[in-house]
């Protein structure tokens, strides 16, 4: 090979040399390019979630502040007792209403009642049944007094609980349990004997039945001459059936 062409071979090499450095030289500046792209976006989107994030914290932090605020001027605004029935149970606090009741008359019973007026007290939220017959005379704070027109010893009256007492002590008193209106209630049988001292006291009968209504208590007398053992059933009997249509309302 001549000198010449030796000479040219060298260049050859050289410039195919500086060409695979550039080429070399132009993947690694693409290649960092691309790797900067990719780190600058990673960085960008992980940024913008934070930001995005705080944001979202901030907004839910400001709803709590704004609920809390809320519920306390709520709060301030209620009774002890509205506050009270809030942090009981549901089961506690969701039915206050009164209880029903269902009380049931024997066929006799509703033939005997058949025609009865009904006296209404509105104010204490109660109501009785008045048989045929008997006639009220007198109506006071809470109650009422009636009697049978046919027999004058023979009366019936409810009156607010009051502190009384008799002018002449009983013979007997016996206590028992009852109900008016699906409600427990206590009984009082008072018995004079025929040698009492007072002869208008003498055989007489009070049986009165303690019931409370909208927080208050009652007691429904009735008052009679004892003229024997028949005679005394049947107003019991008839006494029970004037209980039987109290109502509550």
């Amino acid at each position: 090979m001549s000198h010449e062409e030796e000479q040219k071979t060298k260049e050859g090499k050289r410039s195919l040399a500086l060409y695979f450095i550039f080429i070399s030289l132009a993947l690694l500046t693409a290649l960092g390019v691309s790797g900067f792209a990719v780190f600058y976006y990673l960085n960008l989107g992980k940024s913008k979630k934070v930001q995005e994030y705080s944001y979202k914290d901030e907004q839910i932090r400001n709803l709590e502040n704004e609920l809390t605020e809320c519920l306390s001027i709520r709060q301030q605004g209620k009774s002890q007792d509205e506050k009270e029935c809030e942090e009981c149970p549901p089961c506690t606090c969701e039915n206050n209403e009164k209880p029903s009741c269902t009380v049931n008359f024997t066929q006799e019973e509703l033939l005997t009642k058949e025609g009865w007026n009904t006296f209404v007290n509105s104010k204490y939220g109660y109501s009785i049944e008045i048989p045929n017959g008997w006639v009220i005379n007198e109506i006071k704070e809470g109650g009422f007094t009636m009697n049978d027109s046919h027999t004058p010893d023979l009366y019936f009256k409810i009156e607010p609980d009051t502190l009384f007492s008799f002018s002449v002590p009983p013979s007997k008193t016996t206590e028992s349990s009852s109900q008016i209106w699906c409600t427990q209630a206590h009984r009082k049988m008072y018995e004079w004997n025929s040698s009492v001292s007072d002869p208008a006291w003498q055989d007489m009968r009070i049986i009165d039945t303690t019931f409370s209504v909208g927080g208050k208590q009652f007691h429904a007398f009735i008052h009679y001459k004892y003229y024997g053992a028949s005679i005394s059933s049947d107003i019991i009997d008839f006494y029970n059936l004037l209980l039987k249509t109290i109502k509550f309302n």
